[in-house]
């Protein structure tokens, strides 16, 4: 090709000028994002609209990822296996792990609480916001796999670290696709449907990046 199919301007390398056409992978990015037809683009007139492209890429996956975030928070978890007048599939397992630092003053607190016959409230909030940071991650997952509800929730809590001094949540449970989602709950149904289809293009974009960040 003697000249750029977008300005027209020459392809030539030599040590004095050089232009040539900009890589396939960035190409990509711009014609998903701007939905070009354009055939290519030089680097002269390509390497600024693909800057605003991967920006912009970049700017849509936060979106979605809080969006989602959002969406998914309505995702039934059950520690049962089959809820009644729930059909689905199994898809696979899912789990999730946090690992919190008590720390001395933390475990102090608990001990004079114990003491005074008392719930350490400070330590009770810790544990509280690991297992919802697990459930989070478990609904993530199962989002991320094609399901829309987790059944057979179990939930294990352990001591991490030489000196005792780390608080381990682990979740575990199975990501499940309900087929009658309409019967169980309409609303959460557009929810899941929506957040599938923002986890379709968020991989999408993700597999563009990677193409990307692959250049030498």
């Amino acid at each position: 090709m003697d000249n750029c199919p977008n300005c027209g301007k020459a392809i030539k390398n030599n040590i004095w000028d050089s232009n040539y056409l900009i890589k396939d992978c960035k190409l990509n990015i711009i014609k998903e994002i701007f939905e070009e037809s354009a055939e290519n683009y030089c680097i002269k007139c390509g390497e600024q609209v693909f800057l605003q492209a991967y920006n912009e890429l970049k700017s849509r996956v936060k979106t979605y990822k809080e969006e989602i975030a959002g969406l998914i928070e309505s995702i039934p978890i059950s520690s049962i296996h089959s809820p009644m007048h729930w059909n689905y599939r199994t898809i696979g397992v899912v789990t999730a792990q946090s690992v919190t630092g008590t720390g001395v003053f933390s475990e102090l607190s608990m001990s004079i609480s114990d003491i005074f016959g008392s719930e350490s409230k400070k330590m009770n909030t810790k544990i509280r916001d690991a297992e919802l940071l697990c459930f989070r991650r478990l609904r993530e997952s199962s989002v991320n796999m094609g399901g829309n509800a987790i059944v057979g929730l179990d939930i294990d809590y352990s001591e991490v670290g030489s000196l005792r001094g780390m608080m381990m949540v682990c979740c575990t449970g199975t990501a499940i696709d309900v087929t009658n989602l309409e019967d169980v709950n309409s609303e959460l149904k557009d929810s899941v449907s929506r957040a599938n289809d923002i986890q379709k293009k968020i991989e999408k974009y993700r597999k563009l990046n990677i193409e990307f960040q692959a250049l030498p």
